[in-house]
């Protein structure tokens, strides 16, 4: 006989309950009930207690209602007095809608131009409801009149029939990137940086990606600078947000942008060539807009009222002052560093700092940028302040906090004594009543010298000679014991430590590529081209698409690829189109041209601004419809890909800039590689519009009642033909009836 088999265990239902274990359980239960009954409270601002029947008070509460939030903000003092009201009623009203201009200096202007002059005119004379909408008003502080401010939300612009068409026009000049929309006070950073073209710039929290694209246009300022030296290096912990960015800043069109995936507190050094020692990559300029609790976006995120507690900020605290110390650190001595948060509370923004200055000993100062930010209205950062626990208990210094929070509310959450030495005033702290913005936070840092913990003490290099000796000895033994290596069979697979998507490599160009003088000579490309910043990401197949990229984009690449996740870079400048009548395989890219074609001899067409009209408005026009000064340059060219250039003239009516755009010859017809967005972008500045429907469709009834005109001229022509037909035969038939009857006689 086998073994008896165990008695079955009893379910957990089936156990008798003890009363102690239930008096737990229920115990337990209720006091979830409690602390959930109490951030209900202290969230929506019901009243403790209830209404007499059990329940929460049973009036109706606003959504956007938070009492501990309303408490915490006023015992902070941070509001001017006599405007607490104004701040609250505005916190609860939809942020307006603002964008700026983007790209080309000259190209902006055009555009500025365009849209003061078909939009906005006309917006003080339309009514909604029986309320006029204002005009956008300009943004005083943003340089150039770039920015615009439109007092109405973007649910309200989106759904007025009345500014459908302005609505359209914001819509397709985004996607062209000649527009940005971003909230008004997220422009401030970027200023305060003051980036000229030499700047090496780190973004380390760049996602989404709106400041990110600020700091390349401002790297390109200088129309005249075709590859600025500088680069902008965009850093994401998040790798879904990287390519939600790479989508963002892909549209301005730049070489000298990289996008990198890693955690800030923690960003790898690079270096810029292979030389020993390393040389080690330092920032002229850094932004670390960190992570923060967004109380200041409660405008635009309605969450906020019901997530916000005041020890959310404790939470994230430490997490900022580690993003800041490393900026510091990869920071250039002499070079500048802005901490931004949407956030208004000091311990994310002045705690921070003042933790961090800190331990600099004097290394790093707070300066003065509000000369960079002409007419903005803001408060002055403050060195004084408190920290509440969850409860709504307030702590003045870090001995009055009970023993159970201290792992809540740290020392460092305090003002520290030197609060006042540490020019704390000189931060901006942007209150959303005073020019209808969302909150904000801004300090800019000046590095004057190498931190302390930076320099290197005389044994600690020993140290590392020693360790870098070691290091030596063990790669001779590698070296010594190769052979024995390579007789081992494949090595065991390790665990994979990379994150996120795998990313295709970046493949450089050798000087003798082979493609390349096909490629150059087709388009007359000057000798001096640096072809080695040419790359593909694929080295399988044709090459699709080639990108370009600055020198020192280029070397952050090759001589880092091994230790840092590039998601995205490079310019692309050709793409693959193949054509049995053209001996180079690859067409120039629109999205490069601007940056290509200074390098270009052949293949030019200079054209009026009624070619690119006709160009743009036509999918396939006849160059019999160009003007005699094109058609002039197009006959001896040949088939194939070339570039039509519009200078400025001065002509009533043309536009102040330069249009570059790529397109096809045919044998007897020419086209553009222009996306529809774009044709409409030019044409725009042009004094014209992309075809509509009703055009096509008045084009297309034109053509059929041509058609049907013709057809009835011709049934007409047909029927007095028959008729004299008819005619001639019986005149025939008369006379051979005649001439029988002369016979018969």
């Amino acid at each position: 006989m086998g073994r008896p088999r165990r008695a079955k265990r009893p379910r957990a239902d089936e156990v008798p309950e003890t009363e102690a274990k239930k008096e737990r359980r229920l115990a337990k239960r209720q006091r979830r009930k409690d602390r959930w009954q109490q951030d209900r409270e202290l969230q929506q601002g019901w009243p403790t207690g209830d209404a007499g029947d059990g329940r929460p008070g049973s009036y109706t509460v606003s959504p956007k209602t938070n009492l501990v939030y309303e408490q915490y903000y006023k015992g902070q003092g941070l509001v001017p007095e006599g405007e607490w009201d104004s701040f609250m009623s505005t916190l609860r009203e939809p942020l307006p809608c603002t964008f700026r201009l983007t790209g080309n200096r000259k190209e902006s202007r055009e555009l500025l131009r365009v849209m003061k002059d078909d939009f906005f005119s006309k917006m003080g004379d339309i009514k909604v409801e029986d309320k006029v909408i204002d005009a956008p008003k300009c943004l005083p502080w943003y340089p150039e009149g770039f920015a615009w401010q439109v007092n109405m939300d973007r649910k309200f612009l989106r759904q007025c029939e009345a500014l459908k068409e302005f609505h359209q026009f914001l819509i397709q000049e985004t996607e062209t990137g000649n527009i940005s929309r971003q909230e008004a006070v997220s422009m401030i950073p970027p200023l305060c940086l003051d980036v000229q073209p030499h700047h090496k710039v780190l973004d380390m929290c760049a996602a989404p990606g709106s400041k990110t694209a600020q700091l390349i246009e401002m790297l390109h300022s200088d129309d005249s600078i075709v590859i600025p030296s500088g680069v902008v290096v965009a850093n994401d912990s998040d790798n879904k947000r990287c390519y939600l960015m790479v989508h963002q800043v892909k549209r301005l069109e730049s070489p000298c942008f990289t996008v990198i995936n890693h955690d800030a507190t923690l960003l790898p050094n690079m270096v810029t060539s292979a030389a020993q020692p390393k040389e080690i990559l330092k920032y002229d300029r850094v932004l670390a807009d960190v992570p923060c609790s967004g109380d200041g976006t409660m405008r635009k995120n309605p969450d906020c009222w019901f997530k916000w507690n005041p020890i959310g900020a404790c939470h994230l605290h430490n997490l900022q002052a580690r993003i800041l110390r490393r900026g510091l650190e990869v920071l250039e001595v002499g070079g500048r560093l802005v901490y931004s948060t949407c956030s208004l509370n000091p311990i994310e923004d002045e705690a921070v700092l003042a933790e961090v200055l800190t331990e600099t000993a004097d290394a790093v100062e707070i300066i003065d940028v509000s000369d960079r930010v002409p007419g903005l209205i803001f408060e002055n950062g403050v060195s004084k302040w408190k920290v509440m626990s969850r409860d709504g208990v307030w702590f003045e210094k870090h001995e009055d906090v009970p023993e159970k929070l201290h792992m809540q509310i740290r020392p460092n959450v305090f003002p520290p004594e030197n609060a006042e030495s540490l020019n704390l005033n000189r931060c901006l702290r942007i209150l959303p009543h005073q020019q209808n913005t969302g909150g904000f936070f801004v300090a800019a840092l000046l590095k004057k010298s190498e931190l302390p913990w930076l320099i290197k003490k005389v044994g600690e290099v020993a140290a590392e000679k020693g360790e870098e000796n070691k290091e030596e000895e063990k790669e001779e033994k590698k070296e010594e014991n190769k052979e024995e290596k390579t007789n081992r069979g494949p090595p065991k697979k390790g665990k994979h430590t990379r994150f996120g998507f795998r990313e295709d490599p970046f493949n450089y160009f050798e000087m003798d590529d082979p493609i390349w003088p096909t490629i150059r000579d087709f388009y007359g490309i000057d000798e001096d081209f640096p072809v080695d910043q040419m790359l593909i990401r694929s080295l399988e197949g044709k090459k699709r698409n080639l990108y370009f990229t600055s020198k020192l984009i280029k070397d952050l690449i090759k001589f880092n690829e091994h230790k840092i996740k590039f998601i995205n870079s490079g310019l692309k400048v050709l793409s693959r189109s193949e054509n049995k009548n053209v001996n180079c395989h690859f067409r120039l890219a629109q999205e490069g041209i601007c940056t290509f074609f200074p390098f270009t001899k052949k293949r030019l067409i200079y054209v009026e601004k009624d070619d690119i009209v006709t160009l743009l408005r036509s999918d396939n026009p006849f160059n019999s419809r160009m003007s005699s000064k094109a058609q002039n340059q197009i006959q001896p060219l040949g088939q194939g890909c070339c570039v039509f250039k519009y200078i400025p003239d001065d002509k009533p009516g043309s536009p102040q800039c330069d249009i570059i755009v790529t397109g096809w010859l045919g044998a007897v017809s020419c086209r553009s590689f222009l996306a529809k967005n774009d044709r409409g972008h030019f044409l725009r500045l042009c004094g014209s519009s992309l075809v509509t429907k009703e055009e096509i469709l008045a084009a297309k009834a034109k053509v059929k009642t041509d058609v049907e005109t013709k057809e009835e001229e011709m049934q007409e022509g047909e029927k007095e033909e028959m008729q004299e037909g008819e005619k001639e035969e019986m005149k025939t038939e008369e006379i051979a009836q005649q001439e029988c009857d002369s016979t018969s006689k």
